[in-house]
């Protein structure tokens, strides 16, 4: 229905908005992983990313294409300062 409707990307969030505090609620990957199975279009993924080795574990995971982190950002805007650079694309994404 997304991709019908025009959509070209997609972020998802593993945890619901009443399961907002990550120290209280782990976040669903599994729901990450199926929406990324069900869609050609490219999905990013968010929940428990405190770490470059979190998002990679996500990104293994899940499949998904990239990965979104809000908190742990505010918190050191370093986080990901030694991520190896993104290898180049064909442009199809």
């Amino acid at each position: 229905m997304l991709e019908s409707a025009g959509a070209s990307i997609l972020a998802i969030h593993g945890r619901t908005r009443e399961m907002k505090d990550a120290s209280k609620h782990w976040a669903d990957w599994d729901i990450i992983k199926a929406v990324k199975a069900a869609l050609k279009i490219p999905v990013l993924g968010n929940g428990n990313i405190q770490s470059l080795e979190d998002a990679q574990k996500l990104m293994d995971y899940t499949g998904v294409d990239g990965v979104l982190s809000a908190t742990p950002l505010l918190e050191n805007p370093r986080l990901f300062r030694y991520a190896p650079p993104f290898p180049q694309t064909n442009g199809s994404h």
